[in-house]
C-alpha cells in the first residue's frame, strides 16, 4: 500500500506539468511592422526599456472575434498616427511529451491587447 501512495503522490505532483503554460506581456514603445496573414499576425518593434527590435507572432484564431478585435486595434494605431504604447499578451502552452510525440511544439495564443495613448 505504501508503494501505491508514493505512485499517487508522484502522479499528483506531475499533474500540473500536463500542459505547461506561460502568459507573457510585451509592451512596445514603438512598432515598426504589423504583418497579418491568414494563419498568423506578427508584430515587430522596440519594447519599453530596450533598444533592440523584438518580434512577437501568434496564430489567427483563438477566442471567436477576440483576435479580430485586437487586429482592428492594431489597424487603428496605424491609421491614426500618434504616440502609443502597444501591449500584447500571449499564452505559450507546451503539451506534454508522449511516446508518439516526444518533442511537442509549443502553442502560442493571443490572450490580450491594449493600446494606450501617451501624453
Amino acid at each position: 500500500m505504501f508503494g501505491n501512495k508514493r505512485l499517487l503522490a508522484a502522479a499528483l505532483a506531475l499533474a500540473p506539468l500536463a500542459t505547461q503554460a506561460a502568459e507573457t506581456s510585451y509592451t512596445f514603445n514603438s512598432v515598426s511592422m504589423i504583418r497579418q496573414r491568414p494563419s498568423s499576425t506578427t508584430i515587430t518593434g522596440i519594447l519599453i526599456d530596450d533598444n533592440l527590435p523584438m518580434t512577437v507572432s501568434f496564430p489567427a484564431g483563438g477566442t471567436p472575434n477576440f483576435t479580430d478585435r485586437c487586429e482592428r486595434l492594431f489597424g487603428s494605431m496605424l491609421d491614426q498616427p500618434g504616440t502609443y504604447l502597444l501591449t500584447v499578451t500571449v499564452d505559450v502552452t507546451t503539451p506534454v511529451p508522449t511516446p508518439t510525440n516526444p518533442n511537442p511544439v509549443p502553442v502560442t495564443t493571443l490572450v490580450g491587447c491594449q493600446l494606450d495613448v501617451r501624453p
